[in-house]
């Protein structure tokens, strides 16, 4: 991700914390998070919440969505499709 990309990544855990019915990360908290995962694309990303969100296991618990979380995502679906 980019600065650019920054603002819409604040909204997205923003709306994760909506969805699950939790209280918003502070600036500095969304911030960490943005740092732990630039550096794969704002729409990976995004496709990795979701899938964490679906996750039959993962995805169960009210808790929000945290950087591991994300490159686990990311990471087992590399390995998946063979890349």
């Amino acid at each position: 991700m980019s600065d650019d990309d920054f603002d819409a990544f604040m909204a997205l855990l923003d709306d994760v914390a909506a969805l699950r019915q939790l209280p918003v990360l502070s600036d500095r908290a969304k911030l960490l998070f943005f740092d732990a995962v630039r550096r794969y694309p704002l729409h990976i990303v995004e496709k990795a919440i979701q899938a964490h969100l679906i996750d039959p296991v993962e995805g169960r618990f009210k808790t929000m969505v945290q950087p591991a979380h994300i490159v686990a995502q990311i990471e087992g679906a590399a390995a998946n499709d063979g890349r």
